[in-house]
């Protein structure tokens, strides 16, 4: 699988997007985003890259994969009103996606091992550090999430909710 710096290059590198970029100049990478199948760690499926433009409060996306492809453009994200949205340097992530992932299967096996993810919403992010902000939506109709530093791989956070409990 290409490393996450190479999606990235080959996003930059793309027409599609040298042309947004030029009339986006504000906006910055905020997130690298991707929904695997449950044991389907290696799929090649590529990444969703996003940037943020503060002066518009909205995002755009591009699908990077075999070819580069506008998801979503100037679109609302997801946040609470006085929530700030970070921007972060890729090279300073140490913990690869593959990492992450494994880190997270230690977890899983020792704590929450009746747990098992049928879907795995995989998102680097900067909250108050770069992290991977990972969730399994399991067989028991259970998320199971955790936060991986992605500088030390130090796990942050696990939590597992019903999946309903989002529905309040």
């Amino acid at each position: 699988m290409l490393e996450l710096k190479d999606y990235l290059k080959k996003l930059e590198d793309s027409l599609v997007y040298k042309g947004w970029k030029a009339d986006n100049k504000d906006s910055f990478l905020y997130i690298f985003f991707r929904i695997m199948g449950g044991n389907d760690n290696n799929e090649d499926e590529g990444w969703e890259i996003g940037f943020f433009d503060r002066k518009k409060d909205s995002s755009t996306s591009f699908i990077v994969n075999s070819e580069v492809k506008i998801s979503a453009e100037d679109s609302k994200i997801f946040k609470h009103k006085d929530e700030d949205v970070n921007d972060f340097d890729i090279d300073k992530v140490k913990i690869g996606p593959e990492q992450a992932l494994s880190i997270i299967e230690k977890i899983r096996n020792d704590k929450f091992k009746n747990e098992v993810p049928s879907k795995k919403i995989v998102i680097l992010q900067k909250i108050d550090v770069i992290l991977w902000n990972i969730t399994y939506i399991t067989n028991n109709f259970n998320t199971l999430n955790f936060k991986i530093d992605a500088i030390s791989g130090d796990v942050i956070e696990d939590t597992l909710k019903p999946a309903l409990s989002f529905r309040e």
